[in-house]
């Protein structure tokens, strides 16, 4: 199973094994299947068919659990202390570019997801064309709340999407239009 892995991406079920319990280990947190996939299969790491057996391998042996009961690509996966062993021990076998890509790549992943959870863009029809609201949340009210007329569905679809990949880019030029102040990146992702 190597169709869709890059040169330098990992080919066989042990490296995917210990790269899935590396990656929960510094992750800290469970990670659900599919999360992993995406972020695997961003810069052709790891085919998916290795990535499932590699999980239902680490789930038989007890180095993974799943939590829940959603749908097995849904559940989040937590590492186990035999699965905190085998990060500690054998990641140096996992390249380093692999490492520094997966994590970089599953922190993308997790980050657009929250932001996506987070942030409202609803399309609603009205006479002539579709409304697009849009809210930034916040911890206690909204920090943004706009709605905008777009004459086709396919464009506010398009609209929606841009909003939800990174809704801070549209707070901050809002902000920065209307006050004429730039204020960068002041940490409004995190």
């Amino acid at each position: 199973f190597t169709q869709g892995i890059e040169p330098g991406g990992l080919t066989n079920d042990y490296e995917v094994r210990m790269l899935v319990c590396w990656l929960l280990d510094k992750i800290e947190r469970p990670v659900a299947m599919e999360q992993l996939n995406r972020a695997l299969q961003m810069d052709g790491l790891v085919n998916y068919f290795e990535l499932a057996a590699a999980t239902a391998s680490l789930l038989k042996s007890e180095h993974i659990e799943a939590l829940g009961d959603n749908l097995d690509v849904e559940r989040p996966l937590s590492l186990l202390p035999k699965g905190k062993e085998t990060s500690s021990v054998f990641e140096k076998e996992i390249p380093l570019s692999v490492r520094e890509k997966s994590l970089k790549a599953l922190k993308e992943v997790l980050i657009l997801e929250r932001l996506k959870n987070e942030n409202i863009a609803k399309i609603v029809k009205v006479e002539g064309g579709y409304k697009l609201n849009l809210e930034v949340a916040d911890v206690g009210s909204n920090m943004l709340e706009l709605s905008i007329y777009v004459p086709n569905l396919k464009m506010a679809e398009k609209m929606k999407r841009r909003f939800l990949s990174d809704p801070t880019v549209v707070y901050r030029e809002v902000l920065k239009t209307l006050s004429d102040i730039d204020i960068g990146d002041s940490g409004l992702r995190d």
